[in-house]
């Protein structure tokens, strides 16, 4: 009874499947018959700001070059600051145990105390002095950047000089200060000269 049922309500037409199949075949679909959806969205322009540096340093060649010179120079005074310990080291040593009779490791123990003693102390002695140097030259050298280069030697030798001695007395301070101004002099003279027989070759 039920099949007479379902035969009365669907009706008595089977489908086939090898006509669906054939039908699929001869007909098919076509793009505009796919639906198609885009779930990406596209963030809205409106909203993406450009990102910007109020202040955007560009470190010239010039600048580069400065920069090179003083880190050369506080390099260059720290070693020979412990080079020049090192030999004052050495000859306070060998004084010491001249004078007295020691044996070999003992004279060993106190030649190697006295080198490195001083050598520490004398390092550390020119590294801070060519620290202040380069302090003091970046800042003429900002302030006044059309300033000449041999006044601002002069004027950062006589700086160092006197902020150095500045705790052991106005003599010792103005001692320190010529110390300074001589020692740019002598420098700037060597650094001229260096960079004339540059020139003179790279002309060659």
């Amino acid at each position: 009874m039920a099949k007479e049922f379902m035969d009365h309500f669907f009706g008595k037409t089977q489908l086939n499947l090898d006509d669906i199949q054939r039908h699929k075949a001869s007909n098919p679909p076509s793009l505009a018959d796919i639906p198609m959806k885009i779930s990406a969205k596209w963030p809205d322009a409106s909203i993406i700001k450009e990102e910007r540096q109020e202040f955007e340093v560009i470190p010239t060649p010039q600048i580069k070059q400065i920069e090179h010179s003083l880190n050369f120079l506080i390099g260059s005074t720290y070693l020979m600051g412990g080079a020049v310990g090192g030999l004052t080291g050495l000859y306070k040593g060998i004084r010491k145990i001249n004078k007295n009779n020691y044996t070999s490791k003992i004279k060993t123990t106190i030649i190697l105390n006295h080198v490195l003693k001083e050598g520490f102390v004398q390092s550390n002695t020119m590294g801070v002095i060519g620290l202040i140097y380069s302090g003091v030259y970046l800042l003429i050298e900002n302030i006044r950047p059309d300033c000449d280069d041999v006044l601002i030697n002069l004027i950062s030798g006589t700086a160092t000089g006197l902020l150095y001695k500045s705790t052991a007395g106005i003599k010792k301070c103005v001692q320190g200060g010529v110390f300074g101004m001589c020692t740019s002099v002598i420098y700037s003279v060597y650094k001229n000269f260096k960079k004339t027989e540059s020139i003179e070759q790279e002309g060659t």
